[in-house]
């Protein structure tokens, strides 16, 4: 999901990790959900960085987080 918003602003990884003030590596890893230390700072300024909503990105991660901990109940 992450990979396709960043696509379609015609961003590269680097692009966007300036933006948000991380490291290319950070965006590769959260596109490619892998990221196990998401913060919501980072989530804030992704969302800023990609003219999103306002907790688009921070609602959007918290469900997956939930649906991940019910998988492995």
């Amino acid at each position: 999901m992450l990979k396709e918003l960043r696509k379609k602003k015609k961003l590269t990884q680097t692009e966007l990790a300036k933006r948000v003030g991380c490291h290319r590596s950070q965006i590769s890893r959260l596109e490619n959900n892998e990221d196990k230390d998401l913060t919501i700072p980072i989530l804030i300024e992704l969302e800023i960085a990609l003219e999103l909503d306002e907790k688009y990105l921070v609602n959007y991660f918290a469900d997956e987080y939930i649906k991940k901990r019910k998988l492995y109940k």
